[in-house]
């Protein structure tokens, strides 16, 4: 039997290839050094998360720092130095499925023993109800048509939802004011950092920032000027003065008396530049020359959720309507691992589940992202195709789902040209 369903994959957010380190200026970042809200973790030994590997494991390699001269000092190495501009060190591991033998049980589900029946009155009512919600529906139609079979059925819906971690470095800037610098540590590495999530599959984002990696350089915007060079004063635009406000520009007040602000010159100091240059002061040293550069561990918890139906009884129903439609859930895990469905009925179910937690599992690896917890949800969908004529016409409608939605689009007593027919 060919399928010929879809599967949906949402992602909320832009996963970049690798971890990259990029440079956050104060310029074009609202996360300014002044407002951003980072996490400092202790200076002290660096904590390694709950199943975490110890760095200094015997398959990892140390990164080995470049030799210095016997003149300089004698410092550890910074995060640049010592990691380069990508992180160098492998990524946490990730868990192993469990074994056969601790695969968690998965009830077994036979649809022929308890198929899902909706009497006739209760076929009535959802009917009357769904007309009612319709104002361009008559009801004469509903109150009067024969039902003259039922077919029950019924689809599954499959959802896999895995929550993961990204994790990103990028500098922050800020003017260096001769603050002394911590360097008695080497940096831990991006994974040794430990960023704990609020809850799971909750979405959110954290800035962490990695202790020990402070270092003073010169200022990369200005060349160590303090200026922007080559652009002029928006406001003064290079003549270093502005127009007196109080006196406009004339340098006497009442035509007798020369203005107090300006002193008879009719011009100010230009508040923008200071009037010292022609040049604007650049923005990322303040004109200090030198920056002090932090690097920060940008984490993005995510969810990847797949989701997909299949209708047993291939009905007309729209796919978009079946994954709204509420179902009893016969399977419902949430572990660090889900294990792939093996026992049901329907083996584009089993195919299915074991095609989507790998995909999750290959899209974390390639795009290094490490899964907290999967969660699975497979629910049956109850599914009443009814069989009616009215006057003239015959035709069939859908009863769907545990909260009895109505898929009729063929009702015959209706005024608003068929624009109902989709909602």
């Amino acid at each position: 039997m060919e399928d010929t369903q879809d599967t949906s994959v949402r992602w909320t957010s832009r996963q970049p290839d690798d971890v990259s380190l990029s440079e956050v200026s104060p310029q074009h970042n609202t996360n300014s050094p002044a407002q951003i809200e980072v996490t400092i973790v202790d200076n002290g030994s660096p904590r390694l998360e709950r199943n975490s590997p110890c760095p200094s494991s015997g398959s990892e390699a140390t990164p080995v720092p470049p030799a210095r001269s016997k003149h300089e000092k004698a410092f550890p190495p910074s995060y640049n130095e010592l990691y380069g501009q990508n992180e160098a060190r492998p990524l946490r591991p990730f868990p192993r499925l469990p074994s056969e033998s601790r695969l968690p049980l998965q009830q077994e589900w036979d649809p022929s023993v308890d198929p899902h029946i909706i009497s006739a009155g209760e076929i009535r009512d959802v009917l009357l109800r769904h007309v009612g919600e319709r104002w361009c529906y008559g009801n004469h139609a509903a109150q009067e048509m024969n039902i003259n079979r039922t077919v029950p059925s019924y689809a599954f819906h499959y959802k896999l939802s895995s929550f993961v971690e990204q994790r990103e470095l990028l500098k922050i800037f800020q003017p260096y004011e001769g603050e002394t610098i911590d360097r008695s540590r080497a940096p831990p590495g991006i994974w040794e950092i430990p960023v704990i999530p609020s809850q799971m599959f909750n979405e959110e984002e954290k800035k962490v920032v990695v202790p020990n990696s402070n270092e003073v350089k010169t200022c990369h915007k200005c060349r160590g000027t303090g200026k922007m060079e080559g652009f002029s004063c928006a406001k003064c635009h290079g003549s270093k003065r502005t127009m007196c406000k109080a006196c406009h520009g004339c340098g006497m007040l009442d035509g007798s008396r020369p203005c107090a602000r300006c002193l008879g010159k009719g011009t100010k100091k230009c508040l923008t530049c200071g009037g010292v240059d022609t040049s604007v002061v650049c923005q990322i040293c303040k004109g200090k020359q030198k920056v002090l550069s932090h690097t920060v561990v940008h984490v993005k918890f995510r969810q990847i959720i797949s989701d997909y139906v299949i209708d047993s009884a291939k009905s007309e129903i729209p796919k978009a309507k079946l994954y709204k439609a509420k179902g009893t859930k016969h399977i419902d895990e949430t572990s660090q691992r889900v294990a792939p469905i093996t026992n049901n009925p329907d083996s584009r179910i089993n195919l299915k589940s074991q095609h989507l937690i790998t995909t999750h599992q290959q899209m974390a690896e390639q795009q290094r992202m490490f899964i907290h917890q999967q969660t699975h949800c497979l629910q049956i969908l109850p599914i009443t195709e009814i069989h009616w004529n009215w006057e003239t016409k015959a035709d069939r409608f859908w009863v769907y789902g545990d909260d009895h939605r109505v898929y009729f689009p063929s009702y015959p007593q209706k005024n608003c040209f068929g624009v109902c027919s989709i909602l």
